[in-house]
């Protein structure tokens, strides 16, 4: 079974490619201006991109907050190819990270 520590260690990978990962979804509780903020960032600074990342898993949904941060970055996302926001499940989650390994 996938979950979000082992997806967690596959996009640390991406580190071999010049990814910086930063990851924020610790079981810890979240300061209240977090909640609703995403899983993981990711940045590839000689490249110029930006990623954020929401992972999913099973019959996880996405919370109200969480949709609507995921409203704003797909704007964004629409005005600055170099900006992306990925939601990540236990399905599509090797073709994302191949799709980010191509960028």
């Amino acid at each position: 079974m996938i979950t979000k520590k082992y997806i967690t260690d596959e996009l640390n990978k991406l580190k071999t490619y010049g990814w910086d990962v930063k990851t924020f979804n610790y079981n810890k509780r979240m300061p209240s201006g977090a909640v609703g903020f995403l899983d993981h960032v990711l940045s590839h600074s000689k490249k110029g991109y930006i990623i954020f990342i929401e992972v999913k898993i099973g019959k996880d949904e996405l919370s109200k907050k969480q949709i609507g941060f995921r409203e704003t970055c797909l704007d964004i996302e629409k005005v600055n190819h170099h900006f992306q926001y990925y939601l990540l499940d236990d399905k599509n989650y090797v073709n994302i990270l191949q799709r980010i390994i191509e960028l």
